[in-house]
């Protein structure tokens, strides 16, 4: 692993560049969504890679559980 930031972006900028060249498809469209989470879960951090990206780590505290297994 590589902590160092530029370092870092030296080693994304030769990936991209690989990508570039040998990319096997190009995707032309994505589509748009508009994710909604009821308040109760938490942990639900969206960010760049999308809304599910650590979905994993989302849970509802013991207080705000409606159903029980």
């Amino acid at each position: 692993r590589v902590f160092d930031q530029q370092q870092r972006k030296v080693f994304y900028d030769r990936f991209q560049e690989i990508l570039a060249e040998e990319q096997p498809y190009t995707f032309l469209y994505v589509g748009e969504a508009l994710p909604a989470v009821s308040k109760r879960f938490r942990e639900v951090k969206p960010a760049p890679a999308g809304i599910r990206y650590n979905f994993n780590k989302w849970f509802v505290p013991k207080t705000e559980q409606k159903y029980a297994r």
